[in-house]
């Protein structure tokens, strides 16, 4: 869009300022001010590109800026974060770039030393915190419905709750994601009624267009599982669309007929159906690039 790409060219712009200031400045200082323009470079491409592009390049970057803000103390003026809070960041972001990408393993192993270091740690802000934990809760939710781990997901489901439950801002900002991730996990155990359920209430809510989109997908989903109610249902549905979101329902439908095409080639037309719960996680999975937004 537009305005990413004026946005990019505002940090290109800062790029060369802070690279002319850098020899004033002392390494840890210059760590400091770097680290803060790349969380922006890596929301921007994050946002945008997705786990593709140099995301991942920006994500390595930053990772070995914050080991040198580590290593000494910053005479920069400009503090916006503890290091402890922006290595959570890195953590929450290494999960969402290594999930979207597929690499589950890794992660998980990014999201265990993310959980770690929040409980471990002290006198950071309270609300930043709880917020990055529930999100790296909502990300171990995606990877166990991913494997298939229901125990898993539904257990993690209910910790995000309790979290939810201790008050602050993230009970309102994390209930439509309580939502939709309890309408993942019924879909993927092909309780559809209860799923519907769940994604209906997540609409009900403020959402960005790519979260909406999202659920919208995976409601229609549901509803290629029952022909009378997908005649009934899904024109309600699509009236309220723009026509960018027909565009994205559209181009994303064709896929999935092509994924569906696919799985009944290896299946011989025998085994499971395209849409049994054997198959219907990995569709949704197929589409988890969307979600990063949530």
């Amino acid at each position: 869009s537009g305005q990413h790409v004026k946005c990019m060219a505002l940090l290109a712009q800062c790029d060369v300022e802070l690279q002319q200031l850098t020899p004033t400045l002392s390494a840890p200082s210059a760590a400091e001010l770097r680290s803060f323009l790349l969380f922006l470079r890596l929301h921007c491409s994050l946002w945008q590109d997705g786990p593709q592009g140099n995301t991942k390049a920006v994500l390595k970057e930053l990772q070995q800026t914050l080991r040198i803000l580590a290593s000494g103390e910053s005479s920069c003026e400009f503090h916006w974060l503890r290091t402890e809070e922006m290595y959570a960041m890195v953590y929450l972001a290494s999960v969402v770039v290594h999930l979207t990408s597929g690499y589950v393993e890794k992660a998980m192993g990014y999201m265990q030393k993310g959980l770690l270091l929040i409980e471990q740690q002290q006198g950071c802000d309270a609300n930043l915190m709880n917020s990055i934990h529930i999100h790296l809760l909502e990300q171990s939710v995606m990877a166990a419905l991913m494997r298939g781990q229901m125990c898993s997901a539904i257990e993690t489901i209910g910790q995000i709750v309790g979290k939810c439950r201790q008050g602050g801002d993230a009970a309102n900002h994390h209930r439509p994601a309580i939502h939709i991730l309890l309408g993942l996990y019924c879909m993927s155990l092909e309780l559809n009624t209860q799923a519907i359920t769940q994604l209906k209430a997540a609409r009900q809510y403020p959402l960005s267009p790519d979260v909406r989109l999202f659920v919208l997908l995976n409601m229609i989903l549901v509803y290629l599982t029952d022909t009378q109610r997908f005649q009934q249902e899904v024109p309600c549905l699509v009236t309220a669309l723009c026509v960018a979101e027909w565009v994205w329902v559209c181009v994303c439908l064709c896929v999935l007929c092509c994924v569906v095409w696919w799985l009944m080639v290896q299946v011989g037309l025998q085994g499971p159906t395209p849409f049994s719960r054997s198959t219907i996680g990995p569709i949704c999975c197929a589409l988890a690039p969307l979600q990063v937004a949530c």
